[in-house]
Formats: structure tokens, C-alpha cells, sequence
């Protein structure tokens, strides 16, 4: 992994998708009532984590900054992730 390869890992996306996912899954435990929502939305977070530190310039929106090519794995995880978070905010309202 050279020094240019390095550069272009993400830092404050992961960490805050981490953070995020962690609050969430501990609050679904350490909640008396135990919802649902919780969890999905934590474990959805969790799994965006891998695509923002491989490729953080995905989540960047309206630029003309060329898109890097990324495993399919990493964006099925991405896609199940958004839908998890999806559905937890819709049980969350609901």
C-alpha cells in the first residue's frame, strides 16, 4: 500500500458511521423497552462503515470528482445498510 493509496482512506465518515452504530446498538440493549428500531439502525450503520473508509468519495454529493471503482461486496454491504437504517426509521415514526 503506497503513501497515495493511504491518502485516500476515509477518517471522519467511518468514525462517525461507528459511533453512530454503537450508540444505537447499545441503546437497543440498555433500553427498558427494547425496540427494534435500535438495532437495525445501529447494525445499518455499522455496515456503511467499510464502504466510507475504502471509497469516501461516494458519500460526496454534487461534486464532478470521478467516482472510484469499488467491490461489489462493499456496495451490497452499503445497500443493506441504507435499507436497514431505512426501516428503522420508518419503525422508529411509525
Amino acid at each position: 500500500m503506497g503513501l497515495k493509496e493511504s491518502d485516500q482512506r476515509g477518517r471522519v465518515l467511518p468514525l462517525l458511521f461507528t459511533i453512530l452504530g454503537v450508540f444505537n446498538v447499545f441503546g437497543f440493549f440498555y433500553k427498558s423497552t427494547h425496540q427494534p428500531d435500535d438495532l437495525l439502525q445501529g447494525v445499518g450503520f455499522l455496515l456503511v462503515v467499510p464502504l466510507a473508509y475504502f471509497a469516501p468519495t461516494t458519500f460526496l454529493f454534487g461534486t464532478r470528482a470521478r467516482r472510484p471503482h469499488v467491490p461489489t461486496w462493499l456496495n451490497g454491504m452499503a445497500i443493506a445498510g441504507l435499507a436497514l437504517v431505512a426501516t428503522g426509521f420508518a419503525l422508529g415514526w411509525g
